[in-house]
């Protein structure tokens, strides 16, 4: 027997085990990727790679640098409808780099949890483009076959979602999106009052290019970082970005400095950017074999949407279909996605996104977050907006770890800012919500709430958004989340006794 077809069967047994859930239910069928034409590809970023997935149902995968899994006439039109596009001696890589059978497994336990089709990421591939050729024309021409379910430019870096000419900061205290709903934040709890309030027992991801791990409020070891330290590569050399995100959701607990909502939560940090290229998708699936059910991952990362190929018009990372995949699977699995909504003032129900913000349509599970002003809920103007951004944190005026210009004695370790801003600064807040919420919720005995059960608490029991411009939702309420939980009584009794204490 064929070795390759032994493997594929045992690979795609945990597949049938899933799809014959619940005594035979059948799976809600997966939306496919949409096929661009070959003008919206050349519209497209440059890029020196091709993305291809396979149609659902095919065994393709890459064995010794060779693809296996097509017939010969499937395999004979591949290869010249490649080299028809400019490339003779394709060089195709996996999109992911984590073995087959845990995409496999995750795949079958998404399905099984969520009664939906999860993709087969094992599907994915990326076929570099030689000099001369163009992207977008071998996409297309991958695009004509039948056996493939789309192709597409890879995607390039995009500016991490900070709104880069800010406008003069309000500065309006330490951390004033930590105080309650009265003075316009979250409500952060203590955990001496709240056990679990820090995130204890939490584990924590977050996605983007780099970090100043050795912050003095961080001390975060070079060995979380996904998937080695030697991989990871900033396009942009910038930092301080990630050690200011870091510090609004796990900055340390300490007498100096700031204090992030989950300073107990055990952080890992996944690098988009790798000597190999831009892979989002892949930073996605390996910060997500770290994670369990209930805990969180952060994606610190835009990209341009709804029509758009450049300038700043960004709008959520999941516009890339294998990134989409990815966090279907993630959120499958019960796995909370917070995701920034972008800052390029884009209208996601607008006819131009072609549904793909429609939740109808196409839902990925995760937690669009939008920029708010501080303390007044209201949409700041440079905020990717609709009915798909589910609530908002602040997106201005946020002190945190790194920049600088609030607290700049020489070391890098010791930067601090009170200006960090966009859906940056807005996600993390609500990453840290989470994971105080997640917390709060174990020490009470209770089991961490899965992806949707925890994005529709923190919008029915958030702080309503004011003004126009958009939807962006509520602002999370830490306490008034949890009341509306099974914890609800081990919630109020923590609070009377912390009361009777005092």
């Amino acid at each position: 027997m064929n070795p390759v077809i032994v493997r594929a069967g045992l690979a795609g047994l945990a597949l049938v085990l899933a799809q014959s859930f619940a005594f035979g239910q059948t799976l809600v069928p997966r939306a496919p990727a949409e096929k661009k034409s070959l003008e919206a590809l050349s519209a497209l970023p440059a890029s020196d790679r091709v993305t291809v997935k396979f149609r659902e149902g095919l065994k393709v995968r890459l064995r010794s640098g060779v693809l296996t899994g097509l017939d010969g006439r499937d395999g004979k039109a591949l290869d010249s409808a490649l080299a028809s596009a400019g490339v003779d001696a394709p060089r195709f890589r996996r999109l992911h780099s984590r073995p087959e059978e845990a995409l496999d497994r995750e795949r079958a336990e998404a399905e099984a949890e969520s009664g939906e089709q999860a993709a087969d990421r094992n599907l994915y591939f990326q076929v570099d483009v030689p000099a001369g050729a163009s992207a977008a024309i071998v996409a297309d021409a991958l695009n004509k076959l039948s056996f493939v379910e789309y192709a597409s430019p890879a995607p390039r870096p995009a500016p991490s979602p900070v709104d880069i000419s800010p406008k003069t900061p309000n500065f309006k205290g330490d951390q004033g999106y930590l105080k309650g709903r009265g003075q316009g934040g979250v409500g952060a709890l203590s955990p001496d009052k709240y056990p679990g309030a820090d995130g204890k027992g939490m584990r924590f991801a977050d996605v983007e290019y780099s970090w100043r791990l050795d912050h003095e409020d961080l001390e975060i070891p070079n060995n979380r970082i996904l998937p080695s330290p030697g991989e990871v590569v900033d396009p942009f050399n910038n930092r301080n970005h990630g050690t200011a995100v870091l510090g609004e959701a796990v900055g340390k607990s300490n007498k100096y400095g700031v204090t992030g909502l989950a300073p107990a939560a055990f952080t890992y940090v996944s690098g988009a950017n790798r000597v190999t290229g831009y892979s989002p998708a892949d930073a996605i699936s390996v910060a997500a074999s770290k994670l369990r059910s209930g805990d969180v991952m952060l994606l610190e990362q835009q990209y341009w949407t709804c029509g758009f190929t450049g300038g700043d018009k960004y709008g959520p990372l999941e516009t890339l279909q294998d990134v989409f995949d990815e966090i279907k699977i993630a959120t499958g699995r019960g796995i909370v996605v917070v995701e920034a909504a972008g800052n390029g003032e884009l209208d996601l129900d607008a006819p131009a996104c072609n549904g793909q913000f429609n939740r109808n349509v196409r839902d990925s599970g995760a937690i669009i977050v939008g920029a708010g002003s501080s303390g007044g809920r209201v949409k700041l103007w440079f905020s990717s907006f609709g009915s798909r951004v589910d609530v908002q944190g602040w997106g201005e005026n946020v002190t945190t770890t790194g920049y600088g210009n609030l607290f700049n004695p020489g070391d890098e370790r010791q930067w601090y800012t009170a200006q960090f801003n966009g859906t940056s600064s807005a996600s993390p807040i609500v990453a840290g919500s989470v994971l105080q919420i997640q917390g709060v919720l174990k020490a009470c005995g209770e089991k961490p709430l899965k992806a949707k059960a925890m994005r529709k608490l923190l919008v029915d029991t958030g702080a309503k958004q004011l003004g126009g411009g958009g939807k962006i939702g509520p602002l999370p309420q830490i306490l008034d989340a949890l009341k509306a939980t099974k914890a609800r009584q081990c919630v109020l009794d923590a609070g009377r006794l912390s009361t009777a204490a005092n």
